[in-house]
């Protein structure tokens, strides 16, 4: 393939604007990027890699430099900007990013980037059957691709910045190949990104990055190997699989295959899991979710030869960086393709140190969650008793939801804000960077919290088995982690990680929201009374408090609990069902016993609510439960206050709610008086007649 240049017009050197990841390695992150760099380096060992190019650092620049006016504004603007007024902040980013996605490319840049793209989807024209018309339609037909945001290690990134710029998958056409392009361009100037560089003294330092174009992989198996096992550190390969797209495993929504070998590619172990449904993409490039018959969903995905196969690429990447990796893998019928390859975190010191970069490949996942739904939302015009609040993902947030004219959200869960940043609790605390961690929390609360009017957060939940590669975290595991230190329990025990958190919340309060603050995992009333003890520390005395009921001990102190002062509870049903009827609901051997509408779950959603009701305190269950309509149904019927519902569902869940409503109230006094004038037709109403006859009995 012919490397594409072209000339700056202002001196003599020669501007490379793309480059196949044929051209370059590990050694071309300034152009390419840290992560382009590493995928051109396992490309060029000949292994499985899907084609693709690099629109480089210099092509970046070239854009910022020659689109008419654009450096000009944008520096004017930054140059503007009261780091610590947020709202002037966001304000500002906002019209850097729109005004980088609107702005053209240059037509130099963009011909070569569209040759670029027309090359990448030509097609073996040997391969295709038929008429003139058929090749031509074959050839000619626009390929989906990845188009992934790749930083330059000596960039910003080593700074240990956000550096989180936006990836996306499954892009098609030359429209939405430029846009996209732009979308990652913009990414460099979100608030969290402008103020990171700010905090570490770079506001002033230049930035960049590089675009990975690669086709996509339309796989029918996909996974991941660890060429050391991740939990127990010992030296075997680890390959897990799932039928259908990769975002299914890496995103946990499905348990995977898993299969063990050892370094002389022997065959150890093999775990089926059930896999009740797969992930796969239509013809549109929108990704949907398919249920699969009980035969294929207990079927082994990987034959033997595939698990091999795949054992052997993996030994030989780690043989080529000389350390453990974690490889994503897709196959395409026969045909194995790997994804991408990075260090993994194992106990003998070894840290990646491309951390990052495995949180940027989760946020695609989550920018393509954004997609999965294909509802327009519409205002909510369905009118409840029952109080209809949204239901908000920190991952898949989008301003579209504001749509549906509803001013209440949560309970906001903030893991993801947490884990975005690939780092524990624990280590603002012992680097001592806490107000760093009270940042981060406020800045991915705040860009939700300005949409609404009331809105409740949850302080965090970090549960041990699920954290523990963020950096920081507990090396100890624990036995038995849902019973083990997490929720409150956890925070009160770290309370300058719970200071923090109130803190963002409080800033989030000061600007004029109702802002409700919700306690996971509460055991003891002494608990909440040292989180009201931190409350009154930091000023925070007004805050309004609330509890999740998750666990029996909530259910039975809930009127001890409610004289104690909380304002709000908020039952997580799946939680309170394996506590109450001690089941694993991920255990397939005893998911049959795993039942919300037991008759003792059920006695205590109803004594939880009764009580409430006595004392005032609001009541409202969340988390999924948009289709348990059973459980919906019982919840309404039995008076509780709100409910927690996805965007996409609510219009249908609030008609749902109505029906249940109206036939509480269907034959007893509280019925709506329907009055039909045609029932009346040639003679008066009785009651109108009187007040006519009165009214003439009183003048003189």
């Amino acid at each position: 393939m012919d490397k594409k240049e072209a000339i700056n017009s202002s001196s003599d050197e020669k501007l490379e604007l793309i480059k196949w990841f044929s051209d370059l390695g590990k050694n071309s992150e300034n152009l390419a990027g840290e992560k382009g760099a590493n995928l051109s380096e396992i490309y060029n060992l000949k292994l499985p890699i899907n084609p693709g190019f690099i629109i480089t650092t210099q092509a970046y620049e070239y854009f910022i430099e020659n689109s008419p006016g654009l450096k000009e504004k944008i520096n004017g603007l930054l140059n503007k900007i009261n780091y610590e007024d947020r709202v002037l902040l966001n304000d500002i980013a906002e019209v850097i990013m729109r005004s980088i996605i609107e702005a053209p490319l240059p037509r130099l840049m963009e011909e070569e980037i569209l040759d670029a793209y027309d090359s990448l989807g030509a097609s073996d024209l040997s391969e295709i059957y038929g008429s003139a018309l058929d090749i031509l339609q074959n050839a000619q037909e626009p390929i989906f691709v990845a188009v992934r945001s790749s930083v330059p290690t000596g960039n910003n990134h080593k700074e240990g910045l956000a550096t989180q710029q936006d990836s996306f998958l499954n892009i098609k056409g030359e429209g939405e190949l430029i846009l996209h392009i732009k979308k990652c361009f913009a990414s460099l100037f979100t608030p969290n990104e402008i103020y990171s560089r700010y905090t570490k003294g770079l506001k002033d330092s230049p930035v960049t990055v590089a675009i990975i174009i690669q086709k996509m992989v339309d796989s029918n198996k996909s996974g991941i190997i660890f060429t050391k096992n991740p939990n127990n550190q010992d030296n075997h390969i680890i390959i897990q699989a799932i039928w259908g797209l990769g975002e299914g495993a890496a995103s946990k929504i499905i348990t995977p295959d898993e299969y063990t070998l050892n370094k002389d590619l022997e065959i150890m172990d093999i775990k089926v899991a059930e896999k009740e449904i797969a992930i796969t993409r239509d013809s549109s490039g929108s990704k949907i979710t398919v249920p699969l018959r009980e035969e294929k969903s207990k079927q082994q995905v990987l034959t033997k030869k595939e698990i091999i196969k795949l054992a052997r690429l993996a030994l030989q990447i780690e043989e080529h960086y000389k350390r453990p990796q974690c490889i994503e893998y897709a196959i395409e019928g026969e045909d194995i393709y790997l994804v991408q390859t990075r260090l993994i975190e194992i106990e003998e010191g070894i840290r990646p140190e491309n951390n990052e970069e495995q949180v940027q490949e989760e946020e695609i996942i989550q920018e393509e969650n954004k997609k999965t739904s294909q509802k327009e939302l519409k205002p909510l015009t369905t009118k409840t008793n029952t109080k209809i609040k949204l239901a908000i993902e920190i991952d898949s947030f989008s301003e579209k939801y504001t749509q549906t004219g509803i001013k209440s959200a949560g309970p906001i869960k903030i893991e993801k804000i947490i884990s975005s940043k690939g780092k524990h609790p624990n280590y603002y605390l012992e680097k001592g960077k806490i107000k760093e961690y009270e940042q981060t929390i406020f800045n991915g609360i705040n860009n939700i919290a300005e949409h609404f009017d009331e809105i409740w957060i949850r302080t965090s939940d970090i549960k041990t088995d699920e954290f523990q590669n963020l950096e920081g975290a507990p090396k100890e595991k624990e036995k038995n982690p849902i019973l083990g230190l997490h929720g409150i329990r956890f925070t009160l025990k770290n309370p300058e990680i719970l200071e923090a958190e109130l803190n963002a919340i409080k800033r989030i309060k000061e600007k004029g929201k109702k802002v409700g603050i919700l306690l996971p995992h509460i055991t003891l009333i002494e608990e909440v009374k040292k989180v009201k003890e931190i409350l009154k520390k930091i000023d925070f005395k007004e805050a309004q408090i609330g509890i999740v009921i998750e666990t029996p001990a909530a259910v039975q102190m809930i009127s001890d609990l409610c004289y104690e002062g909380i304002n709000f509870i908020s039952f997580d049903i799946k939680n309170l069902t394996q506590h109450i009827l001690a089941v694993d609901s991920e255990n397939k051997e005893v998911r049959e016993i795993y039942n919300e509408m037991h008759p003792a779950i059920l006695y205590q959603l109803s004594y939880v609510i009764r009580v409430c009701k006595r004392k005032g305190v609001e009541s409202n269950i969340y988390g999924q439960v948009e289709n348990k309509k059973e459980i919906i149904k019982f919840l309404v019927e039995n008076n509780i206050d709100s409910i927690t519902i996805n965007a996409e569902e609510i219009e249908e869940i609030a008609e749902y709610v109505k029906g249940i409503e109206e036939n509480m109230v269907r034959g007893t006094d509280k019925e709506p008086r329907k009055y039909n004038p045609k029932e009346n037709k040639g003679e008066e109403a009785p009651l109108i007649k009187g007040i006519e006859n009165l009214n003439r009995a009183k003048k003189p």
